[in-house]
């Protein structure tokens, strides 16, 4: 399993059919149904994606209810091997967190991610907004952003910039018909 979105798969040649449940990104977590299988069930192994944003220790994969021992390395893939019966239920939780990624050419230009997804500044519909600077030093970023009741994936940041405005961070993909900055410069505080 590579990708975390809603799919079925129909494996003729092994009798499985997998259905792949999930409100990904706005929920850390797929599900895996085994639907249809053999009578005498399918020994295979299914290798789920331990994706590189992924905290490795706080991935948590669970076949019908029981954790299953092990180890994620970011960028690998968990081998589940087990003889799958219909009805098998595979969860994985993959705990999404913010964190702040440096530009590799210049260290104060910053930005902000939650799991995979890139969080943009909304720059509201005013033609010709300067991208913000923000007066805080990049390791301390994310103790600044709240999370918006009731808007998925969106932040809001109390005015920490130099011109004493309140920033909302929200998906790159959400944001239509505004201004946006995806980057930022970052000025650490004294």
């Amino acid at each position: 399993m590579n990708l975390f979105i809603a799919s079925e798969l129909d494996w003729a040649g092994k009798g499985l059919r997998l259905r792949q449940e999930t409100n990904f990104p706005n929920e850390g977590s797929t599900r895996l149904h085994i639907i249809d299988a053999p009578s005498g069930g399918c020994e295979v192994a299914l290798y789920l994606r331990c994706p590189s944003w992924a905290e490795a220790g706080d991935v948590i994969v669970k076949v019908n209810g029981k954790r299953v021992k092990a180890s994620c390395i970011a960028g690998s893939y968990i081998e589940v091997k087990r003889t799958w019966k219909r009805g098998d239920v595979v969860t994985m939780e993959l705990p999404m967190t913010l964190r702040i990624e440096a530009m590799p050419d210049n260290g104060q230009r910053c930005a902000l991610l939650y799991g995979p997804i890139v969080l943009a500044i909304d720059m509201g519909a005013e033609a010709g907004r300067s991208i913000p600077t923000i007066n805080v030093d990049k390791r301390r970023l994310v103790e600044w952003l709240i999370p918006v009741e009731g808007e998925k994936l969106t932040f809001k940041m109390m005015p920490r910039t130099g011109d004493g405005e309140t920033l909302i961070f929200k998906p790159l993909f959400r944001i239509n018909e505004h201004d946006y900055s995806v980057y930022f410069d970052c000025i650490p505080t004294t």
